[in-house]
């Protein structure tokens, strides 16, 4: 018996004695002395269960499968652990995809975790140990004391990846305390166990990026999603099924919360889901409360709803708004007018022309009988091509607008008559245009006939090409659906296509598909000239019929029943066995070969095929059939091993290690034996292949010789070149070798060879247990400057945080290179954004003052505050600064830094750092911090505890500011500006959200105490009315009754001058007060009307004229209001008022 045979009976007796072990755990007892009977009779093993897992010594790759299946069945969780620590990835990780081993695994953890992770994550690899964590994530439920542990070992930012398999306390509390953002699938999770904590996350973190998850929630939960949507206010998108199922179960309370839920719900699956009424009902809700934001969402809104959208908006802005769209036009766009029928079009269109729409752009919505003539009349006095195109086109657009096949049968013949001489340009356009607007094949005789023509033309023009093609394709499939198909139109195609290769892809009818590619098969020597290669064109039919058979298995065409296509498809074979006469048009054969081969269907037709394929030439080696071969028909691969190896040009990592699968076939010994044979040529991918297959220590002793003893490769010198190159290839393919070999790697981290190096580096590094990398990072760190770079970055992935700290504290006393400074903080940093901790944050620190002032990119990052963990950023934020204070290099970084402060940071701030930036920079003419000290400055009343410190430090300097003597009109401008600047950004933020009433009144009083009104009558203003505004609370009366008190307070002290610095600040806080900030809105023109009903004297009537807009509004609602604001300022018996009435009208915009 051959060898592979006694193997292959060797395993299948294992396999049988591993089918009598029971997978139901409590059976075990019962059953275990027959099965190990079996097992003792089959494999001569001992009798008790751990002598029988100590006897299985594996001698290959299936073998050590076999013993993991074998633990499995056992249920043997010591043994099964001490596989999690196994070198050889492959079987810790095959053992964590098995979902008994990881439940089990994470209840005994949940019980007792007995030290697990000091005493088994160092042995193993950052990938494993991840696997590990994941899976305990997943299944644990109190892994409260695992977290810790992960903690204390490798850092915050690896502990998080458990977090949703600890207690529910456990999460919260991580939660509250730290900067914590999980991964979509630890969110599931988190819904899934402990779906309150859940929303405190949401609660904490305010959104969630990825879609999935709130899918995941609404599938499982579709009230609680809804709720959350409501809650959370976020936007997701959950696919169409899942929208129609919401629907389905809460239509009602979806049409409620329409605004809420539109963000994340289909429209189009809505629309088709709901009724007309319900859908209207929805739609209704989904539109903004306030009207002005209406144009913001209308284009989204009309992507979404498509045709139907015009009449609902119109029916919308009644319901809702209580007005009527035709007041305005500019709501209105061209895809809204398109779906419109003929008379409501005709109402737009004046309507438009009304509001200075050019008749131009309008004429295609026109009817055709009005649109066509003035076209065409356009057309007679053109002389310019491009403009004819247009026009010429615009005639086809206003018959597709107007759905009217009349009108264009009449266009198409105009321009047959008209055109036909004209330059091809336009002709040919004019057909594109057609084609884009109109599914040609269903026009009608009349409309083929001048498109036939304009073809017809091109073609003497010699100006047709593919694009004529698409015509005569699309006039074949016309002449199909209306029965009127001849012989002698599918010949006159497929001549003028010469075979399928245009038209099989572009035919939409499958009975049509089927006459075309019958008639190829007939008629190809006719419809080709170069009868030398009809074999090849026949190629192509083939590959055709194939497609034909797959998509139609019950209407089969077998070509082995045409000889031509057969004696064809031989030629091409024999030309192809023939190297001299290669042809590249015959790399088609590779498609056929795959189609033929990679298929369970036997035939004698496919064996040889399968001959033939073997002795091909490397232009037809295909991975498909190889790998095809390999897994389906290895005895075949077997007896052709030398022919089927020579394929592999290239590596194909899944088709190699398939290879140690068919041990009882020894493809792999075969394979390696094949490489070393050649190891010496130059194929880089022999020592890929050599390293994924030969076992490690061998591979590392065929290598050796190779070893470059230079940094640099010699390209002067062709034998050393080689042998360079030879050596970068070795150091790629260590990335895939089986077992431990940073060693040899780091050998090769030097000069030339480092870049090549470092993905095999790399990947060993994340695939190589822990607890035998120490060594190897100290190695690296003793090497060149870019490779100590390296070793940095390595040990801040995949070592623990102990020896990640002790690596960066070593660099700190003995680097002295400028350039791993800077990359030992950068890797410092971004460590320590992901694990912060009290002992880092002084590594941290020490790195931060190592960096030269000239590094911009270091202190680009170090003024990012956003990224620093929550408890550091005020610790981070006054080094930081005292850092840039040292050179005035950095001056516009401390500008930028004290923008980026989020305002939940000032409150860790102490008063003597906020006084000494307060002090130097605030009103300061000369700061360099002028454009950002203002809101930091601000920041600092409303968001910490020293409000009354801050605004008595502020008024101690502006009193300085009064009092200072100033040698020119130039500085005492600079000084005054820079006090109404900080004035208004105050009171810009005080009418926001953030506004504090008491804080504002405090500061007015101190400021009124300080300056009199004559002094700084803006800053004066702007203070009082930003009162005023958080005094009324939005009643638009009492704010307008405030505001004229005060105007008549300062009127009759300062004159009638006021009025015009009155009307400019007001117009300011106005904005801010009814939140307009384009065009005025009603409740300004109601402010006015107010003010005119209830102070009728000159100050307030001349305040309106000043407060009105320079032109009149074009809303009808607010010009009713502004028309009525202005009758009454016209009737007002004043001559002053008249005069600067008939002024503001003259001097209307």
């Amino acid at each position: 018996m051959p060898f592979f045979e006694e193997e292959q009976a060797r395993l299948q007796r294992l396999v049988d004695v591993l089918d009598e072990i029971p997978s139901d755990p409590e059976s075990i007892d019962e059953e275990e002395d027959d099965v190990d009977e079996d097992i003792e009779g089959t494999y001569s093993l001992p009798s008790d269960q751990s002598a029988l897992i100590t006897s299985i010594t594996p001698k290959n790759h299936l073998e050590q499968l076999f013993k993991l299946e074998v633990l499995i069945r056992l249920q043997n969780i010591p043994h099964l652990i001490e596989v999690l620590k196994c070198e050889e990835e492959l079987l810790p990780a095959k053992l964590l995809k098995n979902k008994w081993f990881c439940q089990k695994l994470a209840s005994i953890l949940d019980e007792d975790s007995s030290n697990f992770v000091n005493t088994i994550l160092p042995f193993t690899s950052f990938v494993i140990r991840m696997r590990i964590i994941a899976k305990l994530a997943l299944y644990g439920t109190k892994m409260d004391n695992v977290y810790d542990d992960i903690y204390k070992r490798y850092g915050f930012h690896i502990a998080t990846k458990v977090l949703v398999g600890c207690s529910e306390s456990k999460i919260r509390n991580v939660l509250q305390n730290g900067d914590v953002v999980l991964s979509p699938r630890d969110l599931k999770i988190l819904y899934l166990k402990h779906p309150q904590v859940f929303q405190f996350y949401l609660k904490q973190n305010g959104s969630i990026d990825d879609d999935s998850v709130l899918s995941f929630v609404a599938r499982r939960d579709k009230k609680t999603f809804l709720e959350l949507m409501k809650i959370f206010n976020l936007r997701a998108n959950i696919g169409k099924r899942l929208t129609r199922h919401l629907l389905n179960t809460y239509k009602d309370l979806i049409i409620a919360q329409a605004k809420t839920l539109s963000t994340c719900l289909r429209m189009k699956t809505v629309m088709k889901t709901l009724s007309q009424d319900d859908f209207k009902r929805y739609f209704f809700n989904c539109l903004p409360e306030n009207f002005k934001r209406l144009r913001n969402v209308s284009y989204e809104m009309q992507q979404k709803i498509g045709e139907k959208y015009y009449k609902l908006l119109l029916e919308g802005m009644k319901e809702v708004y209580n007005k009527s769209l035709y007041d305005y036009p500019d709501y209105v766009s061209e895809d809204m007018t398109r779906f419109m029928d003929v008379e409501e079009r005709e109402k737009w269109i004046e309507l438009k022309k009304k509001s200075g729409t050019p008749e131009a752009d309008l004429v295609k919505f026109m009817r055709p009988s009005l649109s066509i003539p003035w076209i065409k009349n356009k057309i007679n006095v053109t002389s310019a091509v491009t403009s004819r195109d247009d026009l010429a086109c615009l005639l086809l657009e206003t018959c597709k607008i107007n759905n009217d096949l009349d009108a264009l049968a009449e266009v198409l013949e105009y321009f047959c008559n008209r055109h036909r001489n004209d330059n091809e340009s336009v002709i040919r356009n004019f057909l594109f245009k057609l084609k884009n607007l109109y599914e040609v094949e269903k026009l009608e005789e009349r409309h083929w006939k001048c498109i036939n023509t304009l073809n017809n033309i091109l073609d003497m023009k010699g100006h047709n090409s593919y694009f004529g093609y698409d015509y005569e394709l699309k006039y074949v499939e016309f002449l199909f659906s209306s029965k009127k198909l001849t012989d002698k139109h599918v010949y006159k195609f497929l001549k003028l296509t010469k075979g399928v290769n245009y038209w099989e892809n572009k035919l939409k009818s499958e009975p049509l598909k089927k006459i075309f590619l019958l008639k190829t098969i007939e008629l190809m020597p006719e419809l080709t000239d170069k009868k030398e290669e009809i074999h090849l064109l026949d190629l192509s039919t083939i590959n055709w019929i194939f497609c034909w058979n797959k998509k139609h298995p019950n209407d089969q065409i077998n070509f082995l029943n045409y000889p031509r296509l057969v004696e064809s498809f031989h030629k091409a074979q024999n030309e192809a066995l023939n190297k001299a006469k290669f042809n590249q048009r015959s790399t088609t054969l590779s498609h056929l070969y795959k189609t033929i081969i990679c298929t369970k269907e036997k035939s004698q037709f496919r064996e040889d095929t399968i001959k033939n394929y073997l002795l091909l030439d490397y232009h037809f080696y295909n991975e498909t059939i190889d790998f095809w071969l390999l897994k389906h028909e290895p005895e075949i691969v077997h007896k052709n091993f030398d022919k089927w190896a020579a394929h592999i040009q290239r590596v194909d990592l899944q088709l190699i290690n398939l290879l140690k699968k068919y041990s009882h076939f020894s493809f792999a010994e075969r394979m390696v034996k094949r490489c070393v044979e050649n190891v010496k040529n130059d194929r880089e991918t022999l020592y890929t292949i050599l390293a994924m297959l030969m076992p490690t220590q061998d591979f590392t002793q065929l290598i050796a010789p190779f070893y470059p003893p230079n940094n640099k490769i010699d390209e002067a010198n062709d034998e050393e070149r080689k042998k360079g190159y030879r050596a970068l290839a070795i150091c790629e393919s260590l990335k895939y070798a089986t077992g431990f070999v940073l060693p040899t790697i780091i050998t090769y981290c030097k000069g030339d060879f480092l870049g090549r190096a470092l993905e095999s580096l790399y990947y060993q590094f994340y695939h190589t247990p822990e607890n035998k990398l120490s060594v190897f990072i100290n190695e690296l760190s003793s090497r060149a400057v870019s490779v100590r770079k390296h070793a940095i970055f390595l040990t801040c992935q995949v070592a623990t945080a102990e020896d990640t700290q002790n690596l960066i504290k070593k660099y700190l006393e003995t680097e002295r290179n400028i350039s791993v400074q800077k990359h030992l903080f950068t890797a410092a940093l971004k460590y320590f954004t992901k694990n912060p901790s009290e002992d880092f944050w002084e590594c941290v620190t020490i790195c931060m003052t190592n960096l030269d002032k000239n590094d911009n990119e270091s202190f680009d990052l170090l003024i990012d505050v956003s990224k620093i963990p929550q408890k550091y950023k005020g610790r981070h934020v006054m080094l930081v600064w005292e850092m840039l204070k040292v050179s005035e290099d950095l001056a516009p970084k401390r500008t930028s830094l004290l923008s980026s402060i989020p305002s939940d940071v000032f409150k860790d701030f102490p008063m003597h750092f906020l006084t000494e930036i307060i002090t130097n920079n605030f009103l300061q003419c000369n700061s360099k911090c002028k454009n950002s000290i203002n809101d930091f400055v601000i920041s600092t009343i409303l968001h910490t505890s020293y409000t009354s410190d801050i605004i008595n430090l502020i008024f101690d300097i502006l009193t300085k500011v009064k009092t200072a003597s100033f040698v020119t009109l130039g500085e005492e401008k600079n000084a005054r500006q820079l006090v109404l600047r900080f004035v208004a950004n105050f009171v810009s933020t005080m009418e926001t959200d953030e506004g504090d009433y008491q804080i504002l009144q405090l500061f007015s009083d101190r400021w009124h105490g300080l300056f009199g009104v004559g002094e700084a009558i803006q800053e004066h203003l702007k203070i009082s009315f930003a009162l005023f505004n958080l005094e009324a609370k939005k009643d638009l009366i009492k704010f307008s009754n405030a505001v004229a008190g005060l105007l008549n307070t300062l009127v009759p002290k300062y004159g009638i001058i006021v009025v015009n610095t009155f009307a400019s600040e007001l117009k300011n806080s106005l904005a801010s007060f009814l939140r307009c900030y384009g065009d005025w809105n009603e409740d300004f023109y109601k402010f006015c009307l107010n003010l005119l009903e209830n102070w009728k004297d000159l100050t307030i009537y001349l305040l309106v004229i000043k407060l009105l807009p320079s032109k009149e509004p074009s809303q009808d609602q607010t010009k009713a209001l502004f028309k009525e604001i202005v009758d009454r300022l016209k009737q007002f018996p004043d001559e002053s008022i008249q005069l600067l009435m008939n002024l503001y009208i003259t001097n209307m915009e």
